[in-house]
C-alpha cells in the first residue's frame, strides 16, 4: 500500500467525506481518479468538517499502478496538495494512529487592531 501525505484549505471543501453533489476532500481525490483510470482502494486516517483545513492528513492507496503514476495523477487533484510517501504493509489502516496532532486557528491572523490574510490565502499552487 502507499501512504501519501497531503494538505488542503478546507474553506475550499464542504468537508472530507464525499458527498453527492459537494465539493469534498474525498470526492476530489476519487473523481481525479476516476478521469484517469486509477482503480484503487482508499484508506482515510481521519475526516475533516466542512472549511476545517489540514497539513498533514494521510491517505491510504492499495493500487496495481505504481507509485509514480500514482502521485502523478494525484497531481491534477483540484486543491489538493501531496507532498510526502511511505511504502507500507497492505495490512496497515490509517485510522489507527498512534498519535493524532491538531491546531485550532480563528480564520484571520490577527496582528495589531487590523486582519491580515486570510489563512487559505498562504496556500499556494
Amino acid at each position: 500500500m502507499h501512504l501519501l501525505k497531503f494538505a488542503y484549505d478546507g474553506s475550499l471543501f464542504q468537508g472530507y467525506s464525499r458527498q453527492e453533489g459537494k465539493i469534498t476532500v474525498e470526492g476530489e481525490i476519487i473523481n481525479t481518479m476516476e478521469r484517469f483510470g486509477l482503480k484503487a482502494v482508499l484508506k482515510s486516517s481521519s475526516r475533516t468538517d466542512r472549511s476545517v483545513s489540514a497539513l498533514g492528513n494521510v491517505i491510504g492507496i492499495k493500487s496495481e499502478r505504481n507509485l509514480k503514476d500514482i502521485i502523478g495523477i494525484l497531481k491534477n487533484a483540484r486543491n489538493l496538495y501531496f507532498y510526502a510517501y511511505a511504502e507500507v504493509d497492505d495490512s496497515f489502516n490509517p485510522r489507527h494512529a498512534n498519535e493524532r496532532w491538531y491546531r485550532y486557528m480563528t480564520p484571520y491572523e490577527v496582528s495589531g487592531n487590523r486582519k491580515n490574510k486570510r489563512k487559505g490565502e498562504y496556500f499556494h499552487r
